[in-house]
């Protein structure tokens, strides 16, 4: 199982990685036909994900790689390393979750649209959001000193813990609650809600497909949205919710609470092929950018080359110029030729005669 682990953390973080920053760079310089504050949560969500991978990479190769693990398994170290993970985690989910909310107001609730759909709004609730995310994981560092003062029962950083307990107290189901339950069930019921406004919207409209260019516009625009805020918030449920559900309960094997942690860390490496997926515009862009890179990064055959005249004073080039140029010769040099040829075709026939 560790060679496995091995060669998956590495290969992670050599493409998820690149990936990320390549995705943020793409919907920040290019037209992806994405509103500002899709772009703000997007970009939240890439860089985010981005220092995930990395942690991740870090601390799973870390101590994979070495033979001791005494560093890891000190007081500060394993508390600073579960306020790093959780914060990291936690960070992306809530991005995610208010990326949903904003975009079902901003799709169905016109009243609220002003308000909460601004850019102002969206970098206020990035960085309300992530600090939200550490302070609740230094109340996971809090709850891990407590735990282990108190019983043998403690909270250790998922990337290398292969058991997970059960903790009956009314404060740690609160917090379990708050790392996992409330925003993957916040992102399942906006995601209904969506879906369902979509149907009822599909219902009311004209038969055949009918109504103005403009209202075909409007309703092509509302799909496009949807399908990419559904294709990166039920990505995240179906991967990172595994790890919550087996880290509750004390039974679960080791071998699948290392898969359910491996699935969550790769949610975070997958953004750029689901931004391709869901958004036509940005795979676009992208595509424009590897076909450039590609033309600049291809030798050029057109270079004309050098070469001489018969006579070997003036240089020439081959290809198109020099047929011009060979064109172009001259006349005195055609007149030297022709009697040239001719004085030799007299001498000729004088020696056969």
């Amino acid at each position: 199982m560790d060679e496995v682990k091995k060669t998956y953390y590495i290969v992670l973080c050599l493409t998820g990685i690149p990936a990320n920053i390549f995705a943020a760079f793409v919907i920040l310089t290019r037209p992806c036909q994405l509103s500002k504050t899709t772009t703000i949560y997007l970009v939240a969500l890439a860089c985010s994900d981005t220092f995930c991978l990395v942690w991740a990479g870090f601390y799973n190769l870390s101590q994979l790689f070495s033979d001791t693990e005494s560093f890891w398994d000190t007081e500060p170290v394993i508390c600073l390393s579960i306020v790093i993970e959780y914060g990291a985690v936690l960070s992306s989910v809530w991005i995610i979750v208010a990326f949903t909310v904003e975009r079902y107001v901003f799709l169905f609730k016109k009243t609220f649209k002003r308000s909460l759909s601004h850019p102002q709004v969206a970098i206020g609730m990035v960085v309300g959001l992530v600090l939200f995310s550490y302070a609740v994981s230094t109340s996971s560092c809090l709850i891990h000193h407590f735990t282990l003062n108190d019983s043998s029962s403690k909270i250790q950083s998922s990337t290398s813990t292969d058991e997970c307990s059960v903790y009956s107290r009314p404060l740690l189901w609160v917090h379990f609650f708050i790392t996992g339950g409330a925003p993957y069930f916040l992102i399942i019921v906006f995601n209904v809600l969506i879906v369902y406004n979509l149907r009822m919207h599909t219902k009311v409209q004209p038969p055949g497909g009918g109504g103005s260019a403009a209202m075909n516009r409007t309703r092509n625009h509302v799909r496009r949205l949807a399908r990419l805020l559904l294709t990166i918030s039920l990505t995240t449920v179906a991967l990172g919710l595994p790890r919550f559900i087996a880290c509750s309960f004390e039974e679960t094997a080791a071998v699948i609470i290392n898969l359910c942690i491996m699935l969550q860390w790769l949610n975070s490496a997958i953004n750029f092929c689901l931004f391709c997926l869901a958004c036509t515009a940005f795979r676009k862009e992208c595509l424009l950018l590897f076909r450039a890179c590609a033309a600049r990064l291809k030798p050029s055959h057109g270079s004309p080359a050098v070469g001489y005249t018969n006579g070997g004073n003036k240089p020439c080039q081959s290809g198109v110029s020099g047929e011009k140029h060979e064109k172009n010769l001259p006349l005195p040099m055609l007149t030297l030729t022709s009697s040239t040829n001719t004085t030799g075709a007299g001498e000729m026939d004088s020696k056969a005669n």
